[in-house]
């Protein structure tokens, strides 16, 4: 996504140095001063057009008092403006997130540069464009017609604090992101998308872009849960990164968008891989899945998703398909796997593949169910079968020696439709990834808060409550920073008669 920025009252506070400037002109010309709230009312088209309207002056004169404005503005703005309270940060994550911005200001182009390069803001941006004669003003819009990275047809976010730069927006037909704590909007003006405070903008940067994905169904894929599961890995993802590299230490060196990648058990569904295409991921993804027809499908849909990426599909249960993995892995990634695992280590490898060749979706589910249910019904195996698959993501986890791991769990949709046939495949397997937890994890806690609050609560035929209550639960996610572990031990953490307390069996 192209994101245009305004400079004044939407990334720096100027507005010292621009009354400042107005006083300077004022004395200088010998002008009654006009309030303070009249400054704000007028600021955003041309000085000249400002000062010949607010002070009632010739256009001679206005001129005049735009010169003695941007004489006292040169010289004193840079060290008179401050950067708005965590507008590094969303600039920061915007770029660390793919997306491409731009600045489109008012002030000259060569103004907007100096400041902006005194703040250290400079390097966020791929074009600044302003002004380029200060004495053939010219409007916002015409200022992004002739920017280099305009195009008609192209999908662009304006973020500004005024209605000249809202105005900007509606003659291009691109999208507006309005903020409140600059020197226009005082309150949401009817705005979809609306920042009060600076503090504010990424979080309402992150649900518009959210949106965005939601409605642009940009995969051809009909199915709004996978879009929803999509976006939620992103900022699980997203977060984990972010926060990480926060830290002093090496664990900021992992570049999500080039990394090796071995995703686990996806099925034919493809949410982790709509979240690596949102990301432009042009890595290198092995995705391990023992059934022949799904692995062909999510493999064709990878490619087709990710087409600068190496998509390299391995039909192999997890245990055997190390020695194809040939490269330093970054990321083991899993979504809601323990469950397909444990019953993948139960069934023979014909009746795992026979079980999901139903072209009826509920079928498959009848037969995957009445599977579960043998296993449940002797006590013994149900234990060697956990047990092994335990063993095996143990040693898949040390073989490989990925920098993190990172694993979701939650009630499946259909729980909610047909508890009495699947409510205990998924209780044992979120009884063994919450075990799981015991080891030295990230603060996932903290981090499925913060993408609890950003995510938006759509109605995906399921109720509400089951967002909150299951996606969003900590105890259902295991991120684990592994950089400075050497080996993992999951089987010495299970314990069956936790497992058999945890799911009433």
């Amino acid at each position: 996504m192209e994101i245009i920025f305004d400079l004044d009252g939407t990334l720096l506070d100027t507005s010292i140095g621009v009354l400042s400037s107005i006083r300077y002109a004022e004395r200088k010309l010998n002008l009654s001063p006009i309030s303070d709230e009249k400054v704000w009312d007028w600021y955003g088209p041309s000085n000249v057009d400002a000062y010949a309207k607010n002070y009632v002056l010739s256009y001679e004169k206005a001129v005049k008092a735009n010169e003695f404005h941007l004489e006292y503005s040169v010289k004193n703005a840079t060290h008179l403006a401050k950067v708005y309270p965590e507008i590094i940060e969303t600039l920061n994550k915007l770029n660390r997130n793919g997306h491409t911005l731009h600045v489109v200001t008012l002030r000259t182009k060569k103004f907007a540069k100096t400041i902006l390069k005194n703040f250290d803001l400079s390097a966020y941006f791929e074009h600044i464009c302003g002004q380029t004669d200060i004495n053939n003003f010219v409007s916002k819009d015409t200022i992004i017609k002739d920017a280099p990275f305009y195009k008609p047809d192209k999908k662009l976010l304006l973020i500004g604090d005024t209605k000249s730069d809202y105005f900007a927006s509606e003659k291009l037909n691109i999208d507006f992101l309005g903020v409140g704590y600059g020197f226009g909007y005082k309150k949401n003006d009817g705005l979809e998308h609306f920042a009060m405070h600076s503090e504010e903008l990424l979080c309402c940067i992150e649900n518009y872009l959210n949106k965005e994905i939601m409605q642009a169904n940009k995969f051809g894929v009909r199915d709004s849960w996978e879009h929803y599961m999509s976006i939620l890995w992103l900022s699980v993802l997203d977060n984990v990164m972010l926060n990480e590299s926060a830290k002093k230490s090496t664990l900021g060196k992992t570049d999500i968008k080039k990394a090796v990648i071995v995703e686990i058990a996806p099925g034919a569904r493809h949410k982790i891989g709509l979240a690596l295409a949102d990301k432009n991921f042009c890595g290198t993804l092995y995705v391990i899945d023992p059934h022949p027809i799904g692995l062909e499908v999510i493999t064709n849909k990878y490619k087709e998703n990710l087409p600068n990426a190496i998509v390299i599909g391995i039909e192999k249960p997890i245990i055997k398909s190390l020695e194809d993995i040939k490269e330093n892995v970054d990321i083991i990634l899993g979504n809601h796997i323990l469950d397909d695992l444990i019953i993948s280590n139960y069934l023979s490898s014909h009746d795992f593949i026979t079980s999901f060749n139903s072209t009826k979706m509920t079928d498959s589910y009848e037969v995957l169910m009445d599977n579960w249910q043998k296993l449940i019904a002797n006590k013994n195996t149900l234990k060697e079968t956990i047990n092994k698959t335990l063993y095996d993501l143990q040693t898949t986890i040390n073989y490989l020696k990925p920098n993190y791991l990172i694993l979701s769990q939650y009630y499946s949709n259909t729980f909610f439709r047909n508890k009495q046939k699947i409510q205990y495949s998924d209780k044992i397997a979120i009884s063994v990834l919450g075990q799981l937890r015991h080891l030295n994890c990230i603060d996932d806690n903290k981090l499925v808060a913060q993408f609890n609050q950003r995510l938006p609560l759509i109605d995906v035929f399921y109720k509400q409550q089951w967002y909150i209550k299951n996606l969003f639960e900590p105890k259902h996610w295991l991120m684990m920073n592994l950089i400075k572990t050497k080996n993992i031990s999951l089987t010495t953490l299970f314990s069956f008669e936790r497992l058999l307390k945890d799911t009433g069996l």
